[in-house]
């Protein structure tokens, strides 16, 4: 807070009119009061003047002090503030902390100096220095205490030696204050011993709460605001130009050393009033207005402004009156002659209101000229077609923009059509095959392009002859009948529709090879039961003699041939298989002369196994003590007769031990195969939990089953085959429990009419395709 007991003290100084104009930019030269009776801060910002500087200065808003051998007591109320280095005992060190609000600094101001005043009512009996350091960290008067206290920037701000009589002290901050009013943030000071623990010694001083208001801590600053009066002189030399929807001032650069910027000011009206248009403040002597309208005329004048805020009068008035004009004329115009037409070419405008172009012909050069184009040309090129071969054509071309403005002509150019035979054939290459060499080449562009000749020799650089009989109309061609081993050497030349010929394309050579067979391609492996059907794309090779099929057990190979003969088909079935085991597979190639292609793209799969059943029967309830073990076929059956029931159960089992222990099993599918059918029915298969065997098994002797059913099927409207999903279960065996195979029964028994299927067993060998099977799929580990 302000000290409310100082009063105003008159500080005169002569200073010449000349160098007020540049009190902002002085520097405090006169000596600096340094006791309390010689300030005052009573309205600083417009009263207390330091020369060129104002100053003010304030009481400590907090002060404390904290000593080490009480590390947790608070001092902030204390009358006086004590700074000790005792050396007996140890541990016995004062630290004195202050902090002052100089938030009434505006921001941008210089602080010139800065001092802290302490007023020592007891000093030591020896010289010492004590440092003061800025506080990084906060603290609060009333909770501050050597354990808790605040930390500090490593280098002391000031040193002083303490008096040896009681007095006043003053230590220098400028820096430190300097940051506080920037924006750092202001945790005070402390001040300590710079030897601590030396010899017995003690400074005590008084504190804000001390009753002797006038030595209470005081912060002294000096700062320097603007205090300039003078204004800049008036710019001068300031001149418009007016362009499409466009003012551009340019003026002379003021010469003051405290100049800021500029403000540009327009007007409507000769001599104003004048309205400001420059948003910030200019830093050059130049500005671009680009709010106006064509056709109206513009006044300016332009007004500096130095660092105090203080304007001059205006400048010199200049005025403007932007306005369309027409473009440019176009630049560089060229003519190329073509077959009774001339292509035209020149530079593009850079106008922004441009709107396209005319061309204009003349048979005479100077012309008279004839517009030639219907509507603008939009582009920097133009076609004149139409016109006679071997007369010479004058041209020039003008630029129009949005409002219809036409420039002046461009440079004329000149040029006679006639008709060229084509460019030479670009970019032909030359691929042997087998007795044949294939030639492609670059499209030609000419629109009277009628076709190729292709011309060969045997010797580089010719003679050439003529290979093609008609005109070839495709930038390609295939040589054919050619001797193996021999080089030919090819020319090209482009033909018109008036039979002009190009000259000779570059010349390549090719010598044609009994090249191996292209490698197949689209190779698609599908599994089988134990065998991996291979089916792949025909190469189309004339003289192609077959295939040879390669297996691998592993990406990549090493690959070994599986088939003996040659494969003469694009498809081979790899039987003799270990089911749930991946197989690789190539395939290549094989020619005439027993070349051989590259591998073909690999495909890999797994192969399944159909295991048919090992052991199969039903049981009949009406029977039930007759084993149908032999029977060529299982019946499954849901009646009910009176109160006597008549149902019947089919049981199947299958040898599942080729099936690797550890193998992951995939899909297994168990299917019976029915020759008669009642209306839909759903059986349960269900998995048999104890022992059984075909040539025992009755209805009274059946096994057990286990509680829940693995997999249900619907009967189907027709005679025909039915599945069920048993994966779980062959899972479960591989795994290692025991197989007794499953149940089929209706899910539903005991119908009060007869519900009978018959399915062929394993003994039925009319078809043995439906036989009761399982189709396991499976990887192994």
């Amino acid at each position: 807070m302000r000290n409310p007991r100082t009063s105003v003290v008159a500080l005169a100084f002569l200073v010449p009119a000349s160098i007020m104009a540049l009190t902002s930019l002085l520097l405090l030269t006169a000596p600096y009061p340094s006791t309390v009776a010689s300030f005052s801060d009573a309205a600083p910002e417009t009263g207390n003047s330091f020369n060129t500087a104002l100053w003010e200065n304030y009481v400590a808003a907090a002060d404390s002090y904290i000593e080490q051998d009480s590390p947790t007591a608070t001092h902030g109320t204390d009358t006086l503030l004590t700074v000790a280095a005792w050396g007996a005992g140890g541990g016995k060190n004062n630290r004195l902390l202050a902090d002052f609000d100089v938030s009434g600094i505006a921001p941008g101001n210089e602080i010139l100096k800065a001092e802290l005043e302490l007023c020592a009512t007891s000093v030591p009996g020896t010289s010492r220095t004590y440092d003061i350091h800025q506080v990084n960290s906060t603290w609060t008067e009333a909770g501050v205490t050597w354990a808790n206290q605040p930390t500090v920037v490593a280098g002391a701000s000031d040193s002083v030696v303490i008096p040896a009589a009681p007095g006043c002290v003053l230590w220098s901050i400028v820096d430190d204050v300097q940051l506080w009013v920037v924006g750092v943030t202001n945790n005070g000071v402390r001040i300590n011993d710079s030897v601590e623990g030396g010899s017995n010694n003690q400074t005590e001083f008084r504190s804000r709460e001390n009753s002797v208001t006038t030595d209470r801590p005081n912060l002294y600053i000096v700062y320097r605001t603007c205090i300039d009066s003078t204004a800049p002189g008036a710019p001068t030399g300031l001149s418009a130009a007016g362009t499409d929807s466009l003012v551009t001032l340019d003026w002379n650069d003021n010469g003051e050393l405290d100049l800021a910027g500029y403000n540009v000011y327009r007007s409507t009206t000769q001599g104003g009033p004048y309205t400001k248009i420059s948003g910030s403040l200019l830093t050059a002597s130049a500005y671009s207005d680009t709010g106006v309208t064509n056709g109206t005329t513009y006044y300016y004048v332009v007004r500096a402004l130095d660092k105090c805020d203080n304007e001059s009068a205006d400048s010199n008035e200049d005025s403007a009156t932007p306005q369309t004009g027409p473009p440019e004329p176009p630049a560089n115009l060229t003519a190329t002659p073509g077959n009774t037409e001339i292509a035209l070419d020149w530079d593009d405008n850079a106008e922004p209101d441009l709107a396209g172009y005319n061309v204009y012909r003349s048979t005479t050069t100077g012309g008279p000229y004839t517009k030639v184009n219907g509507p603008l040309v939009t582009p920097s090129q133009y076609t004149d077609t139409g016109l006679s071969n071997g007369t010479p054509y004058y041209y020039v071309v003008r630029a129009e923009n949005d409002s219809a403005e036409e420039s002046g002509d461009s440079n004329e150019a000149t040029a006679t059509p006639v008709d060229a035979p084509p460019a030479p054939p670009t970019g032909l290459g030359a691929t042997p095959g087998d007795t044949t060499v294939a030639l492609d080449w670059d499209d030609n562009s000419e629109p009277d392009l009628a076709g190729y000749n292709v011309y060969r020799s045997t010797a580089s650089g010719g003679p050439y002859s003529k290979i093609n009989g008609s005109l070839v109309l495709t930038s390609d061609y295939a040589d054919t009948s050619l001797t193996n081993g021999t080089t030919y050497y090819y020319v090209v030349r482009a033909e018109d529709t008036a039979t002009n010929e190009s000259g000779n394309s570059s010349e390549v050579s090719a010598t044609p090879t009994d090249a191996p067979p292209a490698a197949p391609t689209g190779l698609v492996a599908t599994a089988g039961d134990k065998e991996i059907s291979l089916n792949w794309n025909d190469n189309g090779e004339s003289d192609l003699d077959g295939y040879n099929v390669y297996r691998a057990s592993a990406s990549g190979g090493p690959y070994t041939k599986v088939n003996g003969a040659l494969a003469s088909t694009s498809d081979y079935t790899d039987t003799g298989l270990t089911g749930g085991v991946t197989y690789y597979y190539v395939v290549r190639a094989v020619d005439t002369s027993a070349q051989e292609s590259g591998n073909s793209n690999e495909a890999n799969q797994v192969p399944y196994s159909i295991l048919i059943a090992a052991s199969d029967s039903y049981v009949n309830e009406q029977s039930a003590t007759t084993n149908y073990g032999t029977s060529a076929t299982l019946e499954v059956k849901s009646k009910k007769q009176g109160s006597n029931q008549r149902n019947e159960r089919t049981f199947a089992q299958f040898d599942v031990s080729s099936i690797q222990s550890g193998s992951t099993v995939t899909s297994a599918t168990l299917t019976l195969c029915a020759t008669s059918v009642p209306s839909s029915r759903t059986y349960d298969a269900h998995r048999v939990t104890t022992t059984w065997t075909e040539a025992d098994v009755t209805w009274d002797t059946q096994p057990s089953v286990a509680g829940s059913a693995t997999a249900s099927a619907s009967t189907p409207g027709s005679p025909g085959c039915m599945s069920w999903t048993v994966t779980s279960d062959v899972q479960l065996w591989v795994d290692g429990t025991a197989n007794y195979g499953w149940r089929i029964a209706d899910s539903s028994e005991g119908s009060s009419q007869e519900r009978l299927t018959v399915y062929r067993s394993s003994e039925d060998g009319a078809v043995p395709a439906d036989r009761p099977h399982l189709q396991v799929e499976w990887t192994v580990p």
